[in-house]
Parts: C-alpha cells; sequence; structure tokens
C-alpha cells in the first residue's frame, strides 16, 4: 500500500508492505490506518510504516469499519465478525449469507 501527500502527488510518502491483498481501509481520527485483506485485520502507523496490531480473521476480511470509537472492529465476508479490538477476541458473529457481503 502507498499513502501519497495531498500536495505532492508525485512520490509516495510512505508505502506500507501488507503481506497478502488489501480489500478494505479505514482511517481512524487519531491518524491510523486500519486495513482489511486476505488474512485479517491490521492496525497501521502511517508515519512509520509499523503494523500496531494484527487479528487473524476466518476469512478475508473484504469491508472494514471502527465502531464505537476505537473499541470494536467489524468485518465483512461471509460471516460478518465483531471484534474487540484491545484483545482481538471475536464479540459477535452474524452467520446466513451464502456469498460474500462486500458493504
Amino acid at each position: 500500500m502507498r499513502i501519497w501527500s495531498l500536495y505532492n502527488a508525485t512520490a509516495p510518502v510512505r508505502t506500507l508492505t501488507h503481506p497478502s491483498l488489501v480489500y478494505s481501509l479505514d482511517l481512524y481520527p487519531n491518524g491510523t490506518l486500519l486495513t482489511g485483506g486476505y488474512d485479517g485485520v491490521r492496525l497501521w502507523d502511517p508515519n512509520t510504516g509499523q503494523t500496531l496490531k494484527f487479528i487473524s480473521s476466518v476469512g478475508a476480511a473484504w469491508r472494514i469499519r471502527y465502531l464505537y470509537g476505537d473499541t470494536v472492529v467489524a468485518t465483512l465476508g461471509i460471516n460478518i465478525n465483531f471484534y474487540n479490538f484491545s484483545s482481538g477476541t471475536v464479540l459477535s458473529t452474524l452467520i446466513g449469507h451464502s456469498s460474500v457481503v462486500y458493504g
């Protein structure tokens, strides 16, 4: 993934090395970047390029969203999962879709 400056788009400001395909991202007001990909959910510090947190998901995270501040993260795939982002535990799973939920 590449982070670009809005003021100078000639070259990326930073490149984040993600080990799998990225399907979705969400920017939190504190400046951290949340990405959903084939292997799970990652929280990034876009200033350093470092992964701050990783949560492995069951199946790809096609869409992600912060909920309730930065405490709960929702991922959409074939199931919709709600994670406590601090601990990485699944709070709830909604099942019943026959195909991927994209958003």
